[in-house]
């Protein structure tokens, strides 16, 4: 039955990917009174700087999207989700929170431990460590030049965390010669829900011709909330729009010429996302409603300055690039339901249906990387990159569990016993159950370098190798009744991974090139949060005991081939990659359903097997059709059983051989029309449609399983589609108007019933409402 629903929705949402596009070619010649030479830009022309040296897009022999500055405006890209529907084979894992999703690229699926995916500003790494309480920066930048999504391992010339692939936001550089820049607003209206704005800024150039440049930034944003707060008796209305969250960004940078060849460039980003409360809700509620006794606030704030250092030997370049990160990130979530379900099984016992308690969570991440590199210059036969890396990372954990509700409901259920005489323990200080504080430190060393050989004309051979060494030392410190006291727990850890990365690539012209890689990619092992011992003794039990205090790294290898080419004039371009990653060690989750916690464990083999292809064709002059697939078959290769029930002795499954990683789609399809055309002297009109497809997942393991979820364990496949109308004006000046969701479809994006353990009550997220919206910009 579930086959049959599957096939027909998919049907359903295809059509309205080809609908859509079939709608903008059939209006572009209708728009037109004529059309310009040139609709867009030529792949071919793009540079990018992935291998960390300057090469047209088409010669980089590694599977790469680069979205150019006029494709992120032109399709309205704001931040890292928007990123995923544009580019194959990158999905976001969406989180139980609603926000900061991780990136996920060819099923390496980072849903516990290290990140799995490399982030960068430029040359600054900026990857933190995702958890249910926090998660990676995702830059709202508005000056970016380009945005690049390397498919695959790259922890030769990245490191441990990109060993899915690595994502870079490229900002705009100053200009030593002209004075430029852009202002843009943007106002809209989210359907049942509020007004949302973005005021945004940017402008530079030289301070001293040649010697000195300057370029900054500015974001505003607010994003309003379509969340309502209602009362759990009456069902009243308490709130509207609770979720509204604002965004401030803002980022500056110097370049200073002294001396010939020598370019100094200082420059920082800071980041502040606030929010009034989660985009959660509760499936069984009319609408969009939550009935939470508590609001759930938050604030993120992230400062990274940064200096790079660049000198040209003319034999060579040296790069130095000095960074340092600092994240803070609070937030509160309403517990009233997982307390309750705790003490007395039920979310809401009768008579105290307003019960309170509350989760105080504050994420420290405080950052200093450095790293230098000599890449040999010129595009002889033989080219060559050599460099060194370090970073340190402190993070630190805490948690305060208050429950205001415990004491009256306990003497209630156990008939007028106080709460220190019903659980054993008294209360901390401030109605606490629970009080957990965990600190990290990461230290990596690491040496890389990289060469390329032309064996023949066009045909290239290329080596690289990254060797590191990674320490972490961990203290953590638990107490409260219902962690059972207090406990301590203090560790340490090394690895010293080896990263080699082996290639081949023929390009037989400018418009054909295929390649073939194998290469390794790692990350570091890390810390488990605690987990309640009282509330989770059961669970704990049917896993094997009480969890390890931290998790070893994993690896994996990554075989790939691929081609680029180029016909018609380049009329038509398309870029395809099959490959196979084998994956050992995998830190995966361990769920406790019964409690609603959890942590993290190596655990089993995987194996992904999948492809990508991006296609572009422009028929007629001023018409461009895009198309992106990707398909990823991502499986656990073993079967692997917990130890044995301390008291039992029976040894329950974990995972068995052929089941699905968990949160990765097997398919993923986007497409783009875009038409542009002159209908007056300096007047271009342009009409384009976006349209994203994402299979659906499994989102914990299957039945039989530990951790097994019937409830939240299948989700379906969704679809949202996008289009835009505009004019550009000479002057610079472009206005347009846009509908996000066009069809206004809510899906279940995530769904989690871990603060209802015991009653299983379903929180989800879903997609923003369908969205109407105004857009103004300059460029000057």
């Amino acid at each position: 039955m579930r086959k049959r629903y599957h096939a027909a929705a998919r049907r359903q949402a295809m059509l309205k990917g080809a609908t859509a596009l079939w709608l903008i070619s059939a209006a572009a010649p209708a728009l037109a009174q004529s059309a310009p030479e040139s609709d867009s830009q030529d792949d071919s022309e793009i540079v990018v700087t992935a291998q960390k040296r300057e090469e047209r897009l088409q010669d980089v022999p590694i599977s790469i999207s680069a979205l150019s500055e006029k494709e992120l405006e032109s399709s309205g890209t704001r931040n890292l989700q928007d990123i995923s529907r544009t580019v194959p084979g990158l999905v976001l894992l969406p989180s139980s929170r609603g926000v900061n999703g991780a990136p996920v690229i060819r099923g390496i699926a980072g849903t516990a431990g290290a990140p799995t995916v490399g982030i960068y500003v430029d040359d600054v790494p900026i990857t933190a460590r995702a958890s249910n309480f926090a998660g990676n920066v995702d830059p709202r930048l508005f000056d970016v030049q380009r945005v690049e999504v390397l498919r695959g391992p790259q922890g030769t010339l990245y490191g441990a965390s990109s060993m899915g692939g690595t994502i870079r936001y490229l900002t705009t550089a100053p200009s030593f010669t002209d004075y430029s820049g852009r202002v843009r607003t943007e106002l809209s209206s989210t359907a049942g829900g509020g007004t949302n704005y973005e005021l945004a800024g940017a402008a530079g150039g030289p301070i001293v011709t040649d010697t000195l440049a300057v370029r900054v930034s500015g974001l505003v944003r607010r994003d309003a909330g379509f969340v309502e707060r209602i009362d759990r008796t009456s069902g009243a209305l308490v709130a509207s729009n609770v979720d509204n969250s604002e965004t401030v960004t803002l980022r500056g940078a110097v370049v200073w010429r002294p001396a010939a060849g020598l370019e100094i460039e200082p420059a920082v980003l800071y980041q502040k996302v606030k929010r009034d409360d989660l985009p959660v809700y509760v499936a069984a509620l009319p609408g969009t409603s939550q009935n939470n006794t508590s609001p759930q606030p938050g604030v993120s704030r992230t400062v990274i300055p940064s200096l790079t250092l660049r000198y040209d030997f003319g034999w060579a370049t040296f790069t130095s690039v000095t960074s340092t990160l600092r994240k803070r990130e609070w937030q509160d979530l309403d517990y009233s339901t997982l307390q309750s379900n705790i003490f007395s099984g039920m979310d809401f016992f009768p008579g105290f249906e307003d019960y309170r308690s509350t989760s105080h969570s504050q994420v420290t991440q405080e950052d200093f990387a450095q790293e230098i590199r000599f890449a040999s210059s010129g595009d002889g036969p033989f080219t060559w990159l050599i460099g060194g890396f370090y970073r340190k990372t402190e993070d630190s954990f805490s948690q305060f569990v208050a429950d205001f509700g415990a004491e009256p409901l306990l003497t209630t259920l156990t008939g007028g016993l106080t709460f220190e005489q019903a659980v054993g323990l008294p209360l901390l200080p401030g109605s606490g159950v629970y009080q957990g504080q965990t600190d990290g430190t990461e230290k990596e060393l690491a040496g890389f370098g990289e060469v390329t050989y032309m064996l023949l004309p066009g045909l290239r051979a290329s080596a690289g190798v990254r060797v590191s060494r990674v320490e972490l030392d961990f203290e953590r410190l638990t107490q409260g009744p219902l962690n059972g006291g207090v406990q301590h727990v203090a560790g340490s850890r090394s690895d010293s991974p080896v990263t080699p990365k082996f290639g081949l690539s023929y390009e037989a012209s400018q418009d054909l090139m295929v390649y073939a890689i194998a290469q390794r990619g790692f990350r570091a092992g890390g810390v488990n949060p605690p987990v309640p011992l009282g509330p989770c003794a059961a669970d704990l039990a049917a896993s094997g005991g009480t969890p390890a205090s931290g998790y070893g790294p994993d690896s994996l290898w990554s075989y790939e081939a691929g081609i680029k080419f180029q016909a018609f004039g380049r009329k038509l371009s398309a870029n395809a990659a099959v490959y196979q990653i084998d994956w050992t060690d995998i830190q995966q989750p361990v769920n406790l359903p019964g409690c609603g916690f959890g942590y993290t464990d190596n655990l089993g083999k995987a194996r992904s097997r999948g492809f990508e292809l991006e296609t572009t064709v422009r028929p007629v002059t001023g018409l461009s059709l895009s198309g992106r697939v990707g398909h990823t078959d991502a499986i656990l290769t073993e079967d692997l059983l917990a130890p044995p029930n301390p008291t039992t002795g029976v040894r329950n499954v974990i995972s068995r051989n052929g089941d699905r990683v968990v949160g990765v789609p097997k398919w993923t399809v986007s497409l783009t029309g875009e038409y542009r055309a002159q209908v007056a002297e300096g007047a271009e009109i342009f009409l384009r449609g976006d349209y994203q497809w994402i299979d659906g997942v499994t989102r914990t393991q299957p039945p039989g399983r530990i951790g097994y979820n019937a409830i939240t364990y299948q989700g379906d496949s969704y679809d949202r589609a996008s289009a835009r109308l505009g004019l550009e004006l000479d002057g610079g000046w472009e206005i347009a108007g846009f509908v996000e969701n066009l069809f206004n479809d809510r899906p279940v994006i995530s769904a989690s019933t871990a603060l209802s353990p015991a009653q299983r009550t379903l929180r989800v997220t879903t997609l923003q409402p369908r969205t109407f919206g105004i857009a103004l910009s300059r460029d000057f």
